[in-house]
């Protein structure tokens, strides 16, 4: 990781909404959700290796410690520096025990050089849709006033209505709470959010939201109802620079048999 007062381009690599099983071949929707994430690291191997990774959330399906050591496992693989956060069908606890030995993988606020990286929680036990807590809120307004850099805000859940009616309905609850404090930023911002299984590049303000798709399934854009595509599933890669712009890629795996029982409409 560059330290501070580097001028090279940090650079990072998010992966979200795995939707990881303990035992083998554990498949939701029908899809081996292991298997497509092994598809991904390929694909990740295959890029340059990143200064740090970003796990945003929708990890581990059945919130199963043993899943999360799995991802533990094979994102090790690619780099073993990481921050970690939980979606709305993670186990917080059982994160946090696979992690262990890596505590620094849970801090919520992480400085490189001009940039900082909070890590936002935005699940509510029990619900599908977001909320950020005020405590939460209060770490984005303290960091924002204290820090004279820019800011990579990350978190499960879409703070900007990207257009998809159910999801909408799904998103950060108190999302204009958000925006709010995003006024005291000294620099440049962008927004990173998992949860939406698909590709967005927003903007609102001068700030920019990006999501990314999933290392399983793809759900529809811009629907009514909840559908899914054959899309392949895929990682983001993020450069983040001295003067504040930022440089994203979406890579997808190359195309391969994907099956998705769609009978089964629900996740």
């Amino acid at each position: 990781m560059p330290s501070p007062g580097s001028s090279s381009v940090i650079k990072l690599m998010q992966i979200t909404d795995c939707h990881l099983f303990a035992h083998p071949g554990g498949r939701l929707m029908g899809v081996d959700t292991t298997l497509t994430l092994d598809w991904v690291m390929d694909l990740a191997s295959s890029l340059e290796r990143p200064d740090h990774l970003l796990l945003t959330g929708d990890l581990a399906q059945d919130g199963s410690v043993a899943a999360y050591q799995k991802l533990r496992d094979r994102v090790a693989l690619i780099q073993d520096s990481s921050s970690w956060i939980c979606g709305n069908h993670d186990n917080g606890l059982a994160m946090a025990e696979a992690l262990a030995d890596t505590p620094e993988a849970l801090v919520k606020c992480v400085r490189m050089g001009p940039w900082q990286v909070l890590m936002l929680h935005s699940q509510v036990e029990g619900e599908v849709g977001g909320w950020l807590a005020e405590s939460e809120l209060e770490l984005v307004e303290r960091c924002l006033r204290e820090f004279g850099g820019h800011s990579l805000i990350c978190m499960h859940h879409h703070p900007l209505a990207i257009d998809s009616q159910w999801m909408d309905r799904i998103a950060i609850g108190n999302r204009e709470q958000l925006w709010e404090r995003l006024a005291f930023a000294r620099g440049s911002v962008v927004l990173l959010c998992g949860h939406v299984h698909q590709q967005q590049e927003l903007e609102r303000q001068g700030i920019t939201m990006l999501s990314t798709p999933a290392t399983c399934f793809q759900f529809a854009p811009l629907g009514e109802a909840f559908g899914v595509t054959s899309e392949m599933p895929g990682l983001r890669t993020i450069e983040l620079h001295d003067d504040g712009s930022v440089v994203s890629e979406v890579h997808r795996v190359s195309p391969r048999e994907l099956t998705i029982n769609r009978e089964l409409m629900g996740y």
